[in-house]
């Protein structure tokens, strides 16, 4: 990946990553050639540089900011980890223990500056947008700015391990759509079990505890939250770039371990990934839409043969405020779309529709 370098270390504190975006027409051929392999060598160098330890210690991605930050009026105590709901029906989605998994969304510095200086943050904003386009105005133009190249989101799941005794973890080997309680394997992380260091994982901190154990009851101080899964995607070519990551104990088997790079190290090791760069392409083998998912998150009738980019295409702000989330259809919608004719494209960024207040 070719990365711009930062200069002084200042510029960590700013929440970026430390080096750049990749060059646009060659991410670009590398989906028009259909190159799988080396969208995936991409997809996992974005993983090593959203994890490249700071100057605390902690990966990149860590001190992003969060939905309070970027759609609030100041800075939240705690990060705001939210419980994870089936769509269909609002109940939580349970890994092995049987408790409600835990969701963090983050912005990097650019993504959060696009939002707060076009005022993206506010319904009214998007109101007006959307009622300021002339009549007939072609739906591709019925769009807010588009963010800057290098903009960032990360969307990690996580669950509770307890200090004194083991926790059930669901660990996903193909079967089927299904929330992770429902999976036939499970394994044991904590004391005397799957060691922690497999998992990347952080304390529960006294600012997040309350709103843990909201979702959680089970959770107590010295706990430890473990990442299962996790959602990124980049903004290095129009339609950005979509990779997903989640965890399991034999990390080196199948196609979602492909390409791998030596580099990358620890518990990072430990997870596997898949990438998209289009809601189309490369086509699945019995000829459909490209299929990249993942499986604790896309846990709905379908959603393993769904595609981030397919589903985040339907951010559309409209007359009536944020577009209905389902169905989510498989490739791309057509132009003409009713909702592309009427409404405002949110640039695949569902968190301005649902966030905006």
């Amino acid at each position: 990946m070719r990365w711009v370098s930062i200069l002084l270390p200042l510029l960590v504190a700013c929440c970026a990553l430390p080096r750049g975006p990749a060059s646009e027409a060659q991410q670009l051929r590398l989906r028009d050639q259909g190159d799988v392999a080396a969208m995936r060598a991409h997809g996992w160098a974005v993983l090593g540089e959203a994890t490249r330890p700071g100057a605390d210690g902690r990966p990149f991605f860590a001190g992003w900011r969060t939905l309070a930050e970027t759609f609030g009026d100041g800075r939240a105590a705690g990060l705001g980890f939210r419980r994870i709901d089936q769509l269909e029906t609002g109940l939580p989605v349970r890994q092995g223990a049987g408790a409600p998994m835990l969701m963090l969304v983050q912005l990097n510095e650019p993504a959060y500056r696009h939002i707060r200086s076009q005022g993206l943050f506010r319904r009214a904003t998007l109101a007006a947008i959307n009622s300021g386009f002339a009549p007939g105005t072609a739906p591709e133009r019925r769009t807010i700015a588009p963010f800057p190249r290098g903009a960032l989101a990360i969307k990690t799941v996580w669950t509770v391990v307890h200090a004194d005794r083991p926790t059930a973890v669901s660990v996903w080997d193909g079967a089927g759509d299904a929330e992770p309680a429902a999976w036939p394997r499970t394994i044991m992380v904590g004391p005397g079990a799957v060691p922690l260091s497999r998992f990347h994982h952080l304390p529960i901190a006294a600012a997040d505890l309350a709103a843990i154990r909201a979702i959680d009851p089970s959770a107590q101080a010295g706990d430890q939250l473990v990442l299962l899964a996790v959602h990124l995607t980049t903004r290095e070519i129009p339609d950005w770039i979509w990779a997903t990551w989640w965890w399991h104990d034999r990390p080196d088997e199948g196609p979602f371990a492909a390409g791998r790079p030596a580099a990358l190290g620890g518990a990072w090791r430990n997870y596997l990934m898949d990438v998209a760069y289009s809601a189309e392409t490369p086509r699945e083998a019995d000829g459909t839409p490209n299929a990249v998912f993942n499986p604790y998150l896309e846990t709905s009738p379908g959603g393993h043969a769904s595609n981030c980019m397919a589903c985040h295409q339907g951010a559309v702000w409209t007359a009536s405020g944020p577009a209905p989330f389902l169905p989510v259809t498989r490739g791309a919608r057509s132009p003409g779309d009713p909702l592309f004719r009427t409404g405002t494209r949110l640039d695949f960024m569902w968190s301005i529709a649902t966030e905006a207040r």
